[in-house]
């Protein structure tokens, strides 16, 4: 009985089956190396995640759309006097739960990019230093972006840690590391892969 709803409470966490339940199960641990595999092996995803992930970034967008127009309605409220009650911070926009939305994105891309999905140029030279831990990824990230930005980066780097929200960009930054990873170099951070 212990067996069984340990089984149920793992369908829980894991609401995804087959490849695409496999790799949730190593994204939970290592972000990067589930893309990796993702990359590898994208011909495994299946076809309607494209279109998934298409529709989980419209409601998201919507839904940002939607907040910055309440926003404003209650800056011009506020303006008169009238304080409507918040409904707390921001929100991102997901209807579901957003590591779950991130994750379909995610793999999403993959699957409607053939496995080599669009790459941020300056992220190609520490790809794999990142990758093997002997960068850390937002400071990778910081250094591949433009002059310009890469105060604004550091800025917002500290804010995020200062809101609890640091987590969030630290996981933009490995999602463009493996992306931008050659796809030939794959085999020699992920070993596993050669015997698929």
């Amino acid at each position: 009985m212990f067996n069984k709803l340990l089984e149920q409470l793992g369908n829980v966490t894991n609401p995804f089956k087959g490849f695409l339940g496999e790799l949730w199960t190593i994204w939970a641990r290592d972000a990067g190396r589930a893309i990796l595999l993702a990359r590898w092996s994208w011909q495994k995803l299946p076809e309607e995640l494209v279109q998934q992930a298409a529709a989980v970034q419209q409601q998201a967008q919507a839904n940002q759309a939607a907040s910055q127009i309440n926003q404003q309605v209650n800056l011009q409220l506020g303006s008169m006097g009238i304080f409507p009650g918040s409904a707390g911070g921001p929100f991102f926009g997901f209807a579901m739960n957003p590591d779950h939305a991130m994750f379909i994105m995610i793999m999403g891309t993959i699957r409607a990019h053939r496995g080599d999905p669009p790459t941020s140029q300056g992220m190609v030279q520490s790809a794999e230093a990142v990758l093997r831990g002997q960068i850390d990824p937002v400071d990778a990230m910081i250094a591949a972006a433009p002059a310009l930005a890469q105060q604004q980066l550091v800025a917002a780097a500290q804010m995020l840690r200062m809101a609890g929200m640091f987590q969030f960009l630290r996981l933009q930054a490995v999602v463009q590391v493996a992306f931008s990873l050659p796809r030939e170099r794959i085999p020699v951070l992920v070993p596993e892969v050669e015997r698929t």
